[in-house]
Order: structure tokens, then sequence, then C-alpha cells
């Protein structure tokens, strides 16, 4: 290739400029989380006062609670929360911390939802060790994003309970960039969504676990699903399913 020296000043020229780009682009990142750390707002857009903070009485999950998801018994007299509760130990809680465990609890509500009572947890996040070609690697069982169902027609199992399984190897602090390789603390050959059934929501904490959906494969031996999601949505190039959502309407 041969470059002449004005090729090389608008190389030159094109490289600075993207230097530049990604400058600006990181300091208007930088400066939008400061706004939104310092004011509760962005880009002059105030933080809505229609919404409430849900304050759980009981509940006590130092890194606090997310994923949450509602359910009513038939008359509306009682409603169920079911919600991730992240904890670290004290040492972790720093800057950009990554939690310890993550495990489904439960809290009730009789008035309409203005107060909520923690009750229960209903999957515990375990430490425990797994297997990949031959290499033992120690984790933590966490549990996210579930979701309640409650279905008046199945007796003796109608309250349903649905969400993300998976082996992890939790770690006190990101590294940076986000997506470096230390960074990777999900174990795909060791996931999948998980259900429970019981006759009342707070019998769930003691009902037995059943792997539903895996993807292709997965999960490895020692566990099975019941069901390749793959199959049954025909998409056989998924790895993974997260996020379940639950819905009753007459009888289905």
């Amino acid at each position: 290739m041969n470059i002449q020296g004005k090729d090389l000043i608008v190389l030159r020229l094109k490289m600075k400029n993207k230097n530049i780009s990604i400058k600006a682009l990181l300091t208007l990142i930088t400066s939008v989380f400061l706004i939104q750390l310092i004011t509760g707002s962005t880009f002059g857009q105030a933080r809505s006062n229609n919404y409430e903070r849900i304050t759980i009485v009981g509940e006590t999950a130092n890194k606090g609670v997310y994923d949450p998801a509602i359910e009513y018994n038939r008359d509306g007299s009682v409603g169920w929360l079911v919600y991730s509760a992240l904890e670290s130990p004290d040492d972790r809680r720093n800057l950009l911390p990554v939690p310890k465990t993550i495990a489904t609890h439960l809290a009730k509500s009789t008035d309409n939802g203005k107060t909520w009572e923690f009750i229960s947890e209903l999957n515990p996040s375990a430490e425990a060790t797994v297997t990949i070609n031959g290499k033992t690697i120690k984790g933590v069982w966490w549990n996210e994003v579930p979701t309640l169902v409650h279905d008046p027609d199945d007796p003796g199992r109608e309250w349903k309970l649905f969400w993300h399984k998976y082996f992890a190897r939790p770690k006190p602090y990101f590294r940076f960039p986000v997506f470096a390789k230390g960074n990777i603390i999900r174990v795909p050959q060791y996931m999948w969504i998980a259900y429970k059934y019981a006759k009342t929501p707070e019998e769930l904490a003691t009902a037995k676990e059943v792997i539903l959906f895996g993807a292709g494969k997965l999960p490895v031996a020692p566990y099975k699903a019941e069901h390749n999601l793959n199959e049954i949505i025909s998409w056989p190039e998924a790895k993974a399913y997260s996020e379940p959502g639950s819905l009753y309407n007459d009888g289905v």
C-alpha cells in the first residue's frame, strides 16, 4: 500500500476525531450518571411524585430488594408479593459490589398494597459446588425474577411460582471494562426456569422444586429439565431463558 503524505494527514485527523468522539461520549455518560446520582433526574426530567417506595416490614436484606411481582387471592382481600432479596457480608458492601446471595422472598398485604409484611424465604440462596470439564467450581445458587400466579381451578396446587435459578460465582467487585472476563459470574451450564406449586403461598417455602424449562442440552448432568424450551418455541440457538411471566385467565 502506497500512502502519501496527504493520506497520512487525513488518517491522523480521523484518528484524532475518533479519540475526541470517544472522550466526548465518556464525558456525557459520566455527566448523566452524576446528574442522576445528585439530583435524581436525567436531562431535566424530575423524578415522578406519582410513585412511593415500598417498605417491607421485617425484611433484612442488606443489598436491597428487586424484581417485584404481585398476585392477589380470588376476592382481592390479600395480596402476595414475591421478590429477589440481595445480601452481602459487610466487608463486601463497597463501591459496585456484587451480592453474595440472591433469594426469593415472600411478603403479604391485607390493605390493598398500602403496607407489606415479610412472611418467609421461599427459595434460599445456598453455597455449593458444581463440576465443569472435570473442574470443581465453588459458588452459590442464585434465584431471580420470580413470578407468582393464583390458579383457583387446580385444587391443592392453586399457587404457582416460577423463577430463574442458576449457579453463580459471586465476586466482591466489578472489573473495568464492564465486560471484562473476570466479571462473568453466571455459569450457563447450570441455569433453568424453576417451578413450585402449593395450596397456599406460605407452603411454597417447603414445596418441591421442579426444573421446568432448559435450553437445548442445558442444564448439564446431574440436572435435567422436564422441557426443552428451544423445541417448544422453535429456537434452537437459545442458550438460556430468564424473566418468566405468568397469567391465569378463564381456566388457563
